[in-house]
């Protein structure tokens, strides 16, 4: 599954790129950083026009985590990680950001957004 999420990155033409992005942000969070995520982040950048991608109302059903992961981060111009406490002590957290990380480095994509939330 990863090594093709690789191939089709990096074979895709910038038009055909465009069209599958669908998104303008994927974030990714804490479940128990939820409440900020919910009640300020997202209704500030929604009320800019932004279109958010969030695992709770984006996940397609019966598709397994990761490829759901993969799909939404692909699918999605940048994505804004909400760093805390509870985000280093989640699994799927740091697997979001190491696919992020890797299209950083691996495919020279600038998406990252990193944004420190304090306890």
């Amino acid at each position: 599954q990863w090594t093709q999420t690789r191939r089709r990155a990096r074979n895709l033409p910038l038009e055909e790129l465009q069209r599958t992005l669908q998104f303008h942000a994927f974030i990714s969070y804490s479940e128990h950083d939820s409440a900020w995520v919910k009640n300020e982040l997202v209704p500030c950048l929604e009320k800019e026009g932004i279109r958010v991608c969030l695992h709770e109302r984006n996940f397609v059903p019966g598709k397994s985590i990761v490829e759901n992961i993969i799909n939404c981060i692909e699918k999605s111009y940048k994505s804004i990680f909400v760093l805390s406490p509870n985000f280093v002590q989640s699994e799927w957290c740091h697997y979001e950001l190491y696919f992020a990380h890797h299209n950083l480095f691996h495919e020279g994509s600038d998406n990252l957004i990193l944004i420190s939330l304090e306890p």
